[in-house]
């Protein structure tokens, strides 16, 4: 309800993305022109990562595949958990990280250690700053799979780092990260496949990378603060 009125007093409302938009008109029932979207931006890192990016951090002989975010219901860590057993059969020595601390924590640790994940599924917790760069830049593949995602600036950041990123079609980020692996959240079965054929073949990983890389060069948050 409060945001019902602010939305409904404002001059204007900006909206991070398409998506969200759409729910505002949706939802609130805002009229579509009082609305603009400005995708949110990023820091462009300095040269030098990407000609000689760092070495693996850790588990340098399993391939690591990454989910960063709150743990509640709207971020789709139940899914990420479904794909890690999908992706077991492939790869037993895949190493999954679910970084991020919520009201799901331990429904996804009991969950975990029901299905015998244990050996795969590591709860990191809540990363910041240089830990969550480290994790980032770890990560093989980098898994969003949210229900609903505003924008997920979390997505921009992998891809930043040169690591594939495999998104929800629920997602804002989808938008400005055209060439990442989108994909219903719901979609296990497929992500899991997609999750196996970038560990297995190192040329479609990188060809995906320098995709996203190329889309990021128009993602910035001067071009953002110029169109506010």
């Amino acid at each position: 309800a409060v945001e019902k009125r602010g939305l409904e007093r404002a001059n204007q409302v900006i909206a991070v993305s398409q998506f969200t938009k759409q729910m505002l008109v949706k939802h609130y029932g805002i009229a579509s022109s009082r609305i603009d979207v400005i995708h949110n931006g990023i820091d462009p890192l300095p040269p030098s990562f990407v000609s000689t990016p760092p070495a693996p951090a850790f588990a340098p002989s399993r391939p690591v595949i990454v989910f960063m975010g709150r743990l509640t219901m709207q971020k789709g860590g139940e899914y990420f958990l479904r794909l890690a057993q999908a992706v077991r059969a492939s790869l037993p020595n895949a190493l999954f990280i679910v970084a991020g601390n919520g009201d799901l924590y331990h429904q996804l640790l009991f969950h975990t250690a029901a299905e015998q994940l244990t050996a795969q599924v590591l709860f990191s917790g809540f990363v910041r700053d240089r830990q969550r760069d480290l994790l980032l830049e770890r990560a093989d593949v980098f898994v969003m799979p949210s229900l609903s995602e505003p924008f997920g600036l979390v997505a921009l950041e992998a891809a930043q780092r040169l690591t594939p990123v495999i998104v929800s079609k629920q997602s804002g980020v989808a938008e400005v990260l055209p060439s990442a692996i989108q994909l219903d959240f719901w979609d296990s079965e497929q992500m899991a496949r997609s999750i196996v054929a970038l560990i297995r073949e190192p040329h479609y990983a990188n060809q995906l990378i320098q995709q996203q890389l190329k889309d990021m060069e128009r993602v910035t948050w001067n071009s953002a603060a110029s169109k506010v």
